[in-house]
């Protein structure tokens, strides 16, 4: 556990193994990760309240394997920064804005590497953002952005070779049942999202298309889909 105030480097040619991973317990944690390695189980960046503005950065190489759940801003607010070649695996969930009023942000820069085995949030009952820069890429099972009532999302897939590859269904503004909160996706400048099976935008959901891509099985699309430029397949 990171905090209060906790700091942990790890450099190059360095691990750092562990099972439950907590950076930012009653004060704030930061974990730095300069093209060395961690390994842990279910992890939180913000992980109870009292320890906002929590993060986790990895450069020049680094690498995360998490087996099971990763919550970035779960009581408090938390950033997972991912640049230049970095990788973050994750075995189950990755969710962004868990509590009621909590934000959690991500941000892939450089031809960085976030996946899910199973769903990625962005706003589940809090807030999340999601910003894919730099030909990085993003991969999940489902996705949903602003999960449930109350909730906001926001994702930006930005830049030549810059991805976010859905192998199911993208939910923007709810989830696979009902709708949920204010969800805002925007696909711009060469980026691209690909969806295996059905692109559904609730009513709280607005989708943009300006220069990019999007490939999706099946559309349902009740919310503003604004459709500038790009090519939607």
């Amino acid at each position: 556990v990171l905090g209060t105030d906790g700091k942990v480097f790890i450099g190059s040619n360095s691990s750092l193994n562990t099972g439950t991973l907590g950076i930012g317990l009653r004060g704030p944690g930061d974990l730095s990760v300069d093209n060395g390695a961690v390994s842990s189980t279910t992890s939180y960046i913000g992980q109870l309240t009292g320890s906002n503005s929590s993060i986790a950065q990895l450069s020049n190489g680094a690498s995360w394997a998490n087996s099971q759940d990763l919550f970035i801003g779960h009581s408090s607010s938390g950033s997972l920064d991912v640049d230049t070649a970095s990788d973050v695996t994750n075995g189950d969930s990755v969710v962004a804005g868990f509590d009621t009023g909590i934000t959690g942000e991500i941000n892939l820069n450089n031809g960085a590497n976030l996946s899910s085995s199973s769903e990625l949030t962005i706003g589940h009952n809090g807030n999340g953002v999601l910003s894919v820069l730099g030909g990085s890429s993003v991969s999940s099972n489902d996705s949903y952005i602003a999960a449930l009532a109350g909730s906001n999302g926001s994702v930006s897939v930005s830049g030549p070779a810059s991805t976010m590859n859905v192998s199911d269904s993208f939910y923007l503004g709810g989830n696979n049942v009902a709708a949920g909160g204010t969800a805002i996706a925007e696909v711009v400048a060469g980026g691209m999202l690909s969806i295996g099976n059905t692109l559904k935008v609730w009513n709280g959901g607005t989708l943009s298309l300006i220069g990019g891509s999007i490939n999706t099985g099946t559309r349902d699309v009740d919310g503003p889909f604004k459709l500038i430029g790009g090519s939607l397949n």
